[in-house]
């Protein structure tokens, strides 16, 4: 996810702060997921894309979790909602 990050493309380049929570930063023996929370700026295709994607009734963080979750699975992201932690 680092690596992908560092490429600055779109929407990566808008991330600004990625934080690990739950067991696998607790150094839990059996970690099952690791838990991430995204916070991240929007632009005018990011607006757009959302708006497209929850007018059609699909997730409008699809593209940012594939794109920061590449081929991995077991990994939960939530975004933008750090303080709730």
């Amino acid at each position: 996810m680092l690596d992908r990050l560092e490429q600055d493309a779109w929407p990566l380049n808008l991330v600004e702060e990625i934080h690990l929570f739950g067991s696998y930063i607790r150094g839990a023996l059996e970690e099952g997921d690791v838990d991430v929370v995204v916070q991240h700026t929007t632009d005018e295709r990011w607006r757009q894309d959302s708006l497209d994607a929850m007018l059609s009734g699909r997730d409008g963080y699809v593209v940012m979790r594939q794109a920061l979750r590449g081929r991995r699975r077991g990994v939960i992201f939530q975004f933008q909602d750090r303080t709730a932690l």
